[in-house]
């Protein structure tokens, strides 16, 4: 598939995705979101990446900082050990081909464009200061299912079937901040 900075809903409806995360939100009001990771991969050595810049600002960030608990499983449930080799990315070893699961919380208490913000009435979050990569696959399409505690979710991501989202790459993922919440969605159709 050619490399796209933009993406239609027709282009992601129905699609699969061998990089998948899901966001839950049981401890909103300690400005958590729990993410999980799962992608499915040969065996061998893997880089799992941060960013540390985020689309139209690429200064230096520390968004690493932000993230806790972070735990990594082999496709046969093994807890992997990453080997931290800069502040924002780490390598394991996947022993053999198969998913593996990466799970970490990430504290977002920062009204801003550049963070995410989480608490009891909404969730805003950057996918690039909350959702890891696998180096070397950026190409590839993501799916994100979000298991919303409120009644809304506005984002540029496309739907590909109920609670998920996609993006053709991870660019374009990056780039599609959610905003989740009880807010008010106005809809118009403009020429059919």
């Amino acid at each position: 598939m050619a490399y796209n900075i933009e993406q239609t809903d027709a282009q992601l409806l129905g699609t699969t995705a061998a990089i998948r995360y899901r966001l839950t939100f049981p401890q909103a009001a300690q400005h958590l979101v729990n993410v999980e990771m799962e992608f499915d991969t040969a065996a061998g050595t893997i880089a799992l990446v941060l960013p540390n810049w985020i689309p139209g600002s690429y200064k230096v960030r520390d968004f690493i900082s932000n993230q806790g608990d972070l735990q990594v499983f082999a496709p046969d449930g093994t807890q992997l050990t990453p080997e931290w080799t800069s502040k924002n990315r780490f390598t394991l070893v996947v022993p053999t081909a198969g998913t593996v699961r990466a799970t970490w919380n990430w504290y977002g208490n920062e009204r801003s464009v550049r963070l995410s913000h989480i608490n009891r009435f909404h969730a805003f979050i950057n996918p690039a200061n909350v959702m890891m990569y696998v180096e070397g696959r950026t190409d590839e399409i993501h799916h994100v299912e979000v298991h919303n505690p409120w009644s809304q979710l506005s984002t540029p991501l496309s739907p590909v079937r109920e609670k998920v989202w996609g993006a053709l790459n991870y660019d374009i993922l990056v780039d599609s901040p959610m905003e989740l919440g009880n807010h008010f969605v106005a809809t118009f159709a403009r020429h059919g």
